[in-house]
């Protein structure tokens, strides 16, 4: 599955106007709130759509802002200003270790709770149980701070981004972290400084606190960095222990391999999160990225190594970066990322439950975030999915899920009063001013053919206010690892007390199927269990095989008796709903039950492939391809043909190159002539002179699967299948085992 790019500048655009996490911002004069969270150290903020926001947990200092300091299960509203009625037209929250910010539709900035080291940015350094306004320093009296689109709290000091691109702070300063040349104490907003104090810092789209360190994100996707560097959380490839203004955080050119050859401002990236003492990115490839440090594997490399250097986080199957991801946020000690499909990792420290997978086991590579639904019969677990927004704390991880309706909580401390049914599980946030929506449950098979009608049934959800219950269904392609799965396409609501659909897929694959429940008069959705379907395309039922005197077809458990075809074939190919053979005499076509006696073309080849709608094949002379009428010279001889990701590969006599539908590109993707070609779960399977190797796209893996040599491949099953001198072998992502007799061709239909 390809991820598809953006120009930088559309991406950071639209990163700049979407809040997704507990540090971004929203523009001035928005008409929409986006719902968001943010998790602090032991408190937690929620902001819904209609610009109110809630706050529960630890109430120390005032930090959820209702007038007290009573700590709360649930969600309280935040009051307004001297506790007055409450604060309303909030576009944007964030929450430090002990004190809250909101930044409102005016861009004006309020805060409230713990101010020992000026947090509160209003000239003192008295805490406040209600918000008070956020001012700046000015001549010749301090003003409101204002035209302010993003904000971020830290543990005890805070950023705001302005409207203009620049970057304001206050709060604590021991570290640096202000980024303002000094290291005193800011009870109200001060201009960050530009690299190495000159002028100020500019060109801003993204800013984030951390615990004793700050990140900016500049508009050509650069990510800058000040403060506290103890554990080389500012990425700049130096061991200095902070600094007073912005640095570049760098990426080594290569592997790093001692001796290390370069280090280049790290690029490209679309989204930052700056944690207790490591940071996170993700770049506009989807790769997240991070760096600081790792006494807890919170920069999931496997290891507990500090690093000052920004690197892909790894995935745990194939050693791979982690990618397909959109968003991130850093915790004490610990990491989150969203995926673009709506499901979440995370991995680093989990002695509170905070990764969410059911354990407190630390985690040095990511893992997915788990839910766990009960049901009077049953009960499942399945990764967390429809996440819309995502924030890591220090005890408490947090989640806004169905379309921006439920707000999800699990750790250990106050989860927003509702109780896990299975401990370090998502719970969901109880809000006095929702209904509630138990579990609909979704009933219907479980596999079956593509030309089936597959009937599903969605029954069991009530609303807690009595209302008519309304239900939609809807499906996804259950993707391979590492990717978590995409996101579900849904059909429309149906009012009633159940309701039915039925699915028939055109397409092979595994499909997942989920109900959704929600009350008539509310907007908040309750997701049901989840059932996987696997479709078998019927022309991919039987792999066929040719021996030496004939054509036998394999139905995935034993051979059919009697052969398709009593002569041997050079070369086989399904194509448009029929397979391909090239005898001795010429190519035939079969249809799943009888050959066509008028054979294609005279000629002889010795490799088919299909690709793009037409059928091409390789003969003595050259490259052909059929249109269906017609043969049209295509190319030079080909040794092995296979179609992957939208091009065409081919073997000639010294490389294999990519041909994309109307040229060849330049440059070989191998630069020795392959045997066989087969594109096989999401790569392309190459037999070389020494052994088959794996191709993801990019690059092939150097370390090759098998050291055989292997004249032809097909894909079928889920396995590889691949012929060598002695016998033809099937391999299962992890071994070869031993299929058949030595075969001239080989492809499923």
């Amino acid at each position: 599955m390809f991820l598809m790019k953006a120009s930088r500048i559309v991406v950071i655009l639209l990163l700049f106007l979407l809040v997704l996490s507990l540090t971004a911002g929203s523009i001035l004069g928005s008409e929409k709130v986006e719902p968001m969270v943010s998790a602090g150290m032991y408190h937690n903020l929620a902001l819904k759509e209609d610009g109110i926001v809630w706050a529960w947990g630890y109430n120390s200092a005032g930090r959820l802002g209702d007038g007290t300091e009573e700590d709360r299960e649930k969600p309280v509203q935040v009051k307004g200003p001297g506790g007055v009625g409450f604060l309303t037209d909030v576009v944007a929250i964030s929450a430090g270790h002990s004190h809250s910010l909101a930044l409102k539709s005016d861009g004006t900035v309020w805060a409230w709770g713990l101010n020992t080291s000026g947090q509160l940015g209003n000239g003192t350094t008295e805490n406040s149980h209600t918000p008070v306004q956020v001012m700046r320093r000015a001549k010749p009296d301090p003003l409101p701070l204002q035209n302010v689109v993003a904000i971020s709290a830290g543990t005890s000091h805070n950023l705001a981004l302005l409207k203009d691109g620049t970057v304001m702070a206050w709060g604590w300063n021991g570290r640096g972290q202000l980024g303002d040349g000094t290291a005193e104490n800011r009870t109200r907003a001060v201009p960050v400084k530009g690299f190495e104090g000159e002028g100020v810092l500019s060109d801003i789209v993204k800013v984030t606190a951390g615990d004793n360190h700050s990140l900016a994100l500049n508009k050509d996707g650069n990510v800058w960095a000040w403060g506290c560097n103890a554990s080389e959380q500012l990425g700049n490839n130096c061991d200095e222990p902070r600094q007073h203004t912005p640095v570049h955080v760098v990426y080594p050119t290569t592997i790093p391999s001692p001796p290390f050859i370069d280090y280049v401002p790290l690029d490209n990236i679309i989204a930052i999160s700056a944690g207790d003492n490591h940071s996170l990115a993700v770049n506009e490839n989807g790769i997240a990225l991070a760096w600081g440090g790792n006494n807890h594997g919170q920069l999931g490399n496997d290891s507990n190594t500090d690093r000052n250097f920004a690197l892909p986080v790894r995935n745990e199957i194939d050693d791979g970066p982690l990618d397909y991801i959109s968003s991130v946020s850093a915790g004490k000690y610990y990491s989150l990322a969203l995926t673009q499909g709506g499901s979440v990792w995370a991995w680093g420290d989990n002695d509170w439950g905070q990764l969410g997978d059911g354990s407190t086991d630390q985690r040095l590579l990511p893992v997915a975030v788990q839910m766990a639904c009960y049901y009077p019969d049953y009960g499942f677990i399945a990764p967390l999915f429809n996440v819309n927004a995502i924030s890591a704390g220090e005890r408490i991880s947090l989640a806004i899920r169905e379309d921006f309706t439920s707000f999800w909580a699990w750790g250990t401390g106050y989860l927003g009063g509702n109780d896990p049914i299975f401990d370090y599980y998502p719970v969901r946030v109880d809000f006095p001013d929702e209904c509630i929506v138990s579990l609909p449950l979704l009933t219907g098979p479980a596999e079956g053919e593509t030309n089936q009608q597959l009937a599903y049934y969605a029954q069991g959800s009530t609303c807690s206010e009595g209302h008519n219950m309304q239900y939609r269904f809807g499906f996804r392609v259950k993707e391979p690892f590492p990717s978590l799965p995409g996101k579900f396409i849904f059909d429309d609501w149906v009012t009633g007390e159940s309701h039915k659909t039925i699915y028939q897929f055109s397409d092979a694959g595994t499909y997942e199927i989920v109900a959704q429940a929600r009350c008539e008069l509310y907007g908040v959705i309750s997701s049901s269990n989840i059932i996987t379907v696997t479709i078998k395309d019927p022309y991919d039922q039987y792999l066929y095989a040719s021996f030496a005197d004939a054509v036998y077809a394999y139905d995935g458990n034993q051979w059919l008796d009697d052969p398709i075809a009593h002569a041997p074939a050079l070369a086989l190919a399904a194509h448009e709903g029929k397979l391909y053979g090239a005898f001795g005499d010429g190519i035939y076509v079969y249809d799943g039950t009888s050959w066509d006696l008028n054979k294609i073309t005279p000629g002889v080849a010795s490799s088919l492939a299909s690709h793009d709608g037409k059928l091409y094949g390789c003969f003595a002379d050259a490259t052909y391809v059929y249109d269906g009428n017609q043969w049209t010279l295509f190319t030079w001889p080909t040794n092995a043909l296979a179609s992957y990701q939208g091009y065409l590969y081919a073997s000639f006599s010294d490389a294999v190159y990519a041909y994309d539908g109307s040229d060849w590109i330049e440059t070989p993707v191998a630069h020795a002539p392959a045997l066989a070609l087969a594109a096989h779960g999401g790569k392309l399977y190459g037999a070389f002179g020494d052994g088959i190797y794996v191709y993801d796209g990019t690059s092939w893996d150097v370390n090759k699967i098998t050291p055989g040599v292997a004249s032809n491949m097909a894909s079928y099953d889920g396995k590889i299948y691949s012929c060598f001198v002695d016998a033809t072998y099937f391999y299962d992502g992890h071994d070869w085992i031993l299929f058949t007799w030595p075969t001239n061709a080989l492809a499923a239909y």
